[in-house]
């Protein structure tokens, strides 16, 4: 994998309760160690643990309902956006990253309010040289973010020409853009800064080390 896949520091396993705060679903059916849902119950992280060919390194994987029917798929500095969940309920999402990660999400349910999913990813080049499938979240449930009508998301989106958003809190950044109901194209645009962010600061801390 090429270096500008990789975060610059490692993410830290989280250790606690999966929901987190999150009281308006249900414990899905399991859930790996490290991963956790957002206290507004819209997004599932983790932070794994993976012996690879080469060491030991954490892994990133989020899973973030970002409006109405759209998912955000991260793996480290990878992301996708996936819009129309409502038609693939019954279906499976990939997404692959070089024969090495593959990425996946089955819509087992949604309704008007909830998403039913499991999580899960498949990473080949272990230390073993095999693939190993991990189940992230069995079943979990994610609250879907409002719906409003679309004249009116048009014209709240078109509020946010020229916001500007922090590119070094993610988290923060992806909860503004939930909150002003940014379009997919927003979203791809702060993800691109806050990667643009990321090398600026390895880049800095590359130079002060030599």
């Amino acid at each position: 994998l090429a270096f500008e896949f990789w975060k610059p520091s490692q993410c830290t396993e989280y250790i606690g309760n999966f929901l987190n705060g999150c009281t308006d679903v249900p414990a899905p059916m399991s859930s790996l160690p490290g991963c956790k849902m957002s206290s507004d119950c819209h997004s599932v992280e983790c932070c794994t643990k993976i012996n690879f060919m080469t060491g030991t390194r954490n892994i990133y994987t989020t899973y973030q309902l970002t409006q109405c029917d759209e998912m955000v798929t991260s793996i480290e500095r990878q992301s996708w956006t996936k819009t129309g969940l409502d038609s693939l309920t019954g279906s499976t999402i990939s997404e692959k990253v070089n024969g090495v990660f593959d990425m996946r999400m089955a819509v087992v349910e949604s309704s008007s309010t909830l998403y039913k999913v499991t999580l899960s990813i498949n990473i080949c080049y272990l230390s073993g040289g095999t693939c190993s499938n991990l189940t992230l979240a069995e079943e979990v449930t994610l609250k879907k973010t409002d719906c409003l009508p679309e004249r009116r998301r048009r014209k709240k989106r078109d509020a946010l020409h020229g916001y500007g958003l922090d590119p070094s809190d993610l988290q923060g950044g992806f909860r503004n853009l939930y909150n002003d109901l940014a379009s997919s194209e927003q979203v791809q645009q702060f993800l691109k800064e806050a990667k643009d962010y990321e090398v600026s600061v390895h880049m800095n801390e590359a130079q002060v080390i030599g």
